[in-house]
């Protein structure tokens, strides 16, 4: 009956983490993502980028102006009149084109920082929920092992009433299982912490029971659609599209209307100026757009290359973990299978209760091992698609 209670305790273990009628991850992330204030304050800057855009291709407003003449002829005689003109500035087709794609370009932009900044935000949010599935699980572990060391003190009591184990050992045991008791209410302290900590860098107010029970899986993509990457790409676009703006050496002319009224005659007119680039030719503007551009450039292939390294260094990473999981999961069969058979043989005096405790001291260590393994392999994961650009809103959560 204490045998298949002990083993039970580990076979259920792995279930024991999750919370009946608990969100699930995804759930918690859309609730956050719906919520953030930080989130929604990053979705305004594409609004303002839009405006700029807009800003950026409306016409300048007429300007209207008028005139009141006094006229004295030789004959010494008095009269009046009046010029009233209306001056339009046109924008040249060239520089319409290219603003244009400058505010497309700004547009652009705008989005792809937002979704740098999304997904930066579910990053850090899948991230420190690992931490905290992290602690909630070594803190299920904790608990099976103070009802282990609780099942293994019931027993010391039992040998100690018929005389099999001297009081020594079996106080021991019991101090054994109290030490356990404390260590739980200690890591339940911390697990507390995080989970509260998880609630504030998601801007939820409101207490959410979360399944720990997650995993994260690797998403088939390439580092093409990098966030970071991608912004940098954007900024040099936006340089490339400036740089073409400031070439215009005239980007508008002035198309003036004018009447007046003469003492004998009405004069009607229309005239046409324009800038004559004798001293400003906007090279240094056309020269520091260029160059800016340029400096995006590096910029991007810098980044690529740091990338395509911490990319590779993720895959290996990752093909290590599965390795060395594969290798614990073997090792934990192997001494749940010694802890049984000396488990039966403390039962009849055949070892000793040091010998029983280090043998539940190892299968303890080796689940820790494998929860860490586990939530190794999910910020591998976390991270991995995060470079790939798989970790956005849509993606995670459909």
């Amino acid at each position: 009956m204490i045998k298949n209670r002990l083993i039970s305790m580990f076979i259920l273990f792995s279930c024991s983490s999750g919370v009946l009628f608990a969100d699930d991850f995804n759930q918690f992330l859309n609730k956050a993502i719906e919520t953030s204030p930080y989130l929604q304050s990053s979705a305004i800057g594409v609004e303002q980028a839009k405006q700029e855009s807009y800003k950026q291709l409306r016409y300048e407003n007429p300007t209207l102006s008028g005139e009141f003449l006094k006229y004295k002829p030789n004959d010494g005689s008095n009269d009046s009149g009046y010029n009233i003109s209306l001056t339009q500035p046109f924008r040249l087709w060239g520089v319409s084109g290219d603003k244009e794609r400058f505010s497309q370009a700004i547009v652009k932009g705008a989005n792809s920082e937002y979704m740098l900044n999304t997904s930066d935000f579910i990053r850090n949010i899948s991230l420190y929920f690992t931490v905290y599935a992290q602690e909630k699980m070594l803190l299920d572990l904790m608990l099976d092992a103070t009802n282990i060391a609780k099942t293994i003190y019931d027993i010391s009591q039992e040998r100690h009433a018929v005389g099999s184990i001297s009081r020594a050992d079996m106080l021991q045991a019991k101090a054994i299982f109290l030490e356990q008791q404390t260590q739980y209410d200690s890591l339940n302290i911390s697990s507390i912490e995080s989970y509260y900590e998880l609630l504030k860098l998601a801007g939820i107010k409101e207490k959410i029971e979360i399944n720990t029970n997650h995993t994260f899986e690797v998403k088939k993509s390439d580092i093409s659609e990098n966030p970071e990457l991608n912004l940098l790409i954007h900024k040099k676009d936006i340089a490339q599209a400036e740089a073409e703006l400031t070439s215009n050496i005239l980007e508008t002319v002035d198309v003036t209307a004018s009447y007046s009224k003469e003492p004998d005659q009405i004069v009607n007119g229309v005239a046409l100026s324009f800038p004559f680039p004798l001293f400003n030719t906007k090279y240094e503007e056309k020269r520091i757009a260029q160059l800016e551009a340029k400096k995006m450039n590096f910029l991007i292939e810098n980044e690529k290359n740091s990338i395509q390294t911490e990319h590779s260094k993720l895959l290996i990473q990752r093909e290590l973990l599965e390795k060395l999981k594969l290798k614990n999961e073997n090792v934990l069969k192997l001494k749940m299978e010694v802890l049984e058979m000396f488990l039966e043989k403390y039962k009849v005096s055949q070892t000793t209760l040091m010998e029983l405790l280090n043998i539940k001291n190892q299968v303890i260590q080796t689940k820790e091992n494998l929860i860490k393994i586990n939530i190794a392999l999910n910020q591998n994961a976390i991270n991995i698609n995060y470079i790939q650009g798989d970790i956005n809103a849509q993606n995670l959560i459909n």
